[in-house]
């Protein structure tokens, strides 16, 4: 999933990325990645690069440019989504307000790995995915047709 949000950008465009400062950015510790802009995504052989930048990790803040997400599953890679871009909703909004209190590496270790709704025990996300689509379905259903 990749998204263009005025906050995803926003903080896309920062030297510093995603700061650890709220209960979002918290649960997504060692989860982020990053990748230059190179332009519009549009050659094919930015794809290696773009892949050797991603790693490991499930999402990507791609600089200049928004917010990506991969997952085995599309409400694990919605909900990580949902996520970062939470926390950077959070995090735009919070500059307003001067410095922020960093969370610190261990508590965001253990806020990561307490958080339920990217364990395939809890779901992986399909809680958050079909509360979602309800939402949609109420707004306008003509996208099923």
């Amino acid at each position: 999933m990749h998204t263009h949000t005025t906050n995803g950008i926003a903080v896309a465009c920062t030297q510093t990325g995603l700061a650890q400062n709220n209960f979002y950015s918290a649960q997504l510790d060692d989860m982020v990645a990053y990748h230059e802009f190179e332009g519009i995504t549009v050659h094919a052989e930015e794809a290696p690069r773009l892949l050797a930048s991603m790693g490991n990790k499930p999402l990507l803040i791609l600089r200049n440019h928004g917010l990506l997400s991969h997952a085995a599953t599309l409400p694990l890679a919605f909900v990580r989504l949902w996520t970062l871009q939470r926390a950077c909703d959070i995090q735009v909004t919070q500059a307003a307000l001067g410095q922020y209190i960093p969370i610190s590496p261990a508590v965001a270790r253990k806020t990561t790995g307490d958080a339920l709704q990217f364990d395939a025990r809890f779901g992986a996300g399909q809680d958050v995915f079909d509360a979602m689509v309800r939402k949609v379905d109420r707004i306008d259903p003509s996208y099923k047709n």
